[in-house]
């Protein structure tokens, strides 16, 4: 099973995870490209410019996907949740990076790195510490997100949340958390009004035009995914009661972060059509939680590698 290999003496991280991204990435190079209508219209002249460049589609794609990985396997071990070294978390994100259909380099995988920064801030409030810088910082990474489509605006309620549970009222912090979304999304709104004279708030229902519509293989990928999250409920229920207070509100954080971003993937899925894969890193660390958690995690491994091949296939005949 591909989660077994956690267990071994041999470091296969290193070795698995460009694997699987290379695996994931080459049906890139044989797919004909099609332009895709983005939620801003730089982002139209931006992705779909590098897009149509097979070679660089490949390149940035493989990069991004190692990046994230990696990334999500640094923050996840500073989080202090477990002592041990493992690369669950890294593994469990090209896992889940399979789902996507017509995987490109697009907004996805840049809102993906943001989302992991936001954790490592979030993973780094303390009750005994001030959070100015990370409350501003946080919320920075969400006007950037933003950036990438309105509708991300409900993830900036979990820096208001992660203060309350962890801190006492500080309004400082909570003001620096308004300024640092501000930051990003002001100049994005200024920038498009002094190049193009006008102020565009990103497409309007119906408007947002995508070529990965939702299939029957979508739905097949949903009930797979609700049943590996029924798996893990147990294990992670068992290390919230046997933690820390500390590490209790931080897995509390994790799960409302999830919960945010199952609101935006409804909001992209009702209103756009489209699935929006940005609940995949919180995903992630719910699950390597639960995985590290349970020392009988078989069937959660045997489902992840079906799944994986099975995606993997669809990646290349799709």
């Amino acid at each position: 099973m591909i989660l077994k290999l956690d267990n071994s003496n041999v470091s296969w991280g290193v070795i698995l995870i460009p694997f699987f991204a290379v695996l994931i990435s080459v049906p890139i190079l044989f797919h004909d490209f099609s332009q895709v209508n983005y939620y801003y219209e730089w982002q139209n002249s931006f992705f779909n410019f590098a897009n149509q460049f097979v070679i660089a589609d490949f390149i940035l794609t493989l990069s991004l996907l190692i990046i994230n990985a990696v990334l999500i396997n640094q923050v996840f071990s500073r989080t202090n949740l477990f002592s041990k070294t493992t690369f669950v978390p890294a593994l469990l994100y090209v896992v889940f990076v399979t789902f996507v259909q017509n995987l490109h380099f697009g907004p996805f995988l840049i809102i993906h790195v943001l989302i992991i920064g936001l954790i490592d801030q979030l993973m780094k409030i303390d009750k005994g510490e001030p959070a100015i810088h990370t409350s501003f910082k946080s919320a920075l990474l969400i006007g950037l997100m933003i950036c990438m489509s309105f509708y991300y605006g409900f993830v900036m309620l979990i820096v208001f949340i992660a203060l309350y549970s962890i801190k006492s009222f500080n309004w400082r912090e909570w003001f620096l958390v308004f300024l640092g979304l501000s930051v990003p999304v002001l100049y994005l709104l200024s920038s498009q009004f002094i190049f193009s004279g006008r102020i565009d708030f990103g497409k309007l229902l119906g408007e947002y035009i995508i070529d990965s519509q939702v299939q029957l293989i979508n739905y097949i990928q949903f009930v797979s995914v609700f049943i590996i999250i029924l798996i893990g409920i147990k294990p992670l229920l068992s290390f919230y009661g046997h933690n820390t207070a500390l590490s209790k509100k931080r897995l509390f954080i994790l799960l409302v972060l999830f919960l945010l971003n199952i609101s935006t993937f409804c909001v992209g899925y009702f209103l756009f059509s489209l699935i929006d894969y940005s609940l995949i890193v919180p995903l992630v660390f719910l699950l390597a939680v639960s995985i590290k958690s349970n020392q009988r995690d078989g069937l959660i491994s045997l489902l992840l590698t079906i799944v994986m091949i099975v995606n993997i296939v669809t990646l290349f005949i799709g």
